[in-house]
């Protein structure tokens, strides 16, 4: 059907919300004790469409898919990186980077206009494809591919040698991971440390420190009173509307 991919020409709005509220619950198991627990899947589908729901005047199919990509790129790879990074800096310096570079070259990834380079779109410039002899093929690398390829080979042979990729007179500005200003480098035509317009810290945030309590509330034990659990369920809600008070608010002043 139309929803099952963003690939789709017809995507819409209708397929964006279907989407996102099908692979919300991905990873969320069922409570072991099926008999005492629910888990109330429409309230967790609700939650990530509330933070994620698109404005409602825009029906461009481009920035459907779009913000759809970003979406499963948020919460699939760049929520758990950043955890992960949190983490291991107590102990190591670490560095994140984020790929951003398009492949100008024709015939190795190509992409539709509306996508960004993929998860592993690096792998070509890291082992250096563009300057491979030795493999018989038609394909002619751009000279900007190339030198992103040589970039990208010189950060991972510095960080082998010296544990810091922009190390060894390299003009370039890599920080390393700070949990209290948390920044990556973003690798691009031009390469930058990014900065809140470059990257969604308010998602990373949403998935790695508001989703858990979500799925906590959604998953409901009555080891009580089928009353108590109504009581839970109305101040869950109470909580999750204080957003849209104070958006309303604000209107109203």
């Amino acid at each position: 059907s139309k929803h099952d991919s963003p690939d789709s020409n017809d995507f819409d709005k209708e397929s964006f919300n279907t989407l996102i509220g099908d692979s919300a619950l991905d990873g969320v198991s069922e409570p072991e004790d099926n008999e005492t627990c629910y888990l109330d899947k429409t309230f967790i589908r609700d939650s990530v469409s509330f933070f994620y729901n698109s404005d409602p005047n825009n029906l461009d199919d481009i920035l459907l898919k779009q913000k759809y990509m970003y979406y499963m790129t948020e919460k699939k790879y760049g929520a758990s990186i950043f955890n992960q990074s949190f983490y291991m800096s107590n102990f190591k310096q670490i560095f994140l980077y984020r790929f951003d570079y398009r492949l100008k070259t024709m015939g190795v990834l190509d992409l539709q206009d509306w996508m960004t380079s993929p998860q592993f779109g690096e792998i070509p410039f890291v082992f250096g494809m563009p300057y491979w002899t030795s493999v018989s093929s038609p394909i002619i690398w751009n000279s900007a591919d190339k030198k992103v390829a040589d970039s990208v080979m010189g950060f991972w042979g510095n960080f082998t040698k010296s544990f810091n990729p922009a190390q060894h007179g390299r003009n370039i500005k890599w920080e390393p991971y700070n949990p209290d200003m948390p920044s990556v480098m973003i690798l691009d035509k031009v390469f930058n440390m990014s900065d809140p317009a470059t990257i969604n810290y308010k998602a990373l945030t949403f998935w790695n420190e508001y989703f858990p309590k979500v799925v906590r509330i959604a998953t409901q034990c009555c080891n009580m009173t089928n009353q108590s659990y109504k009581i839970d369920r109305t101040l869950t809600y109470r909580l999750f509307s204080v957003y849209t008070f104070y958006t309303l608010l604000a209107i109203f002043l």
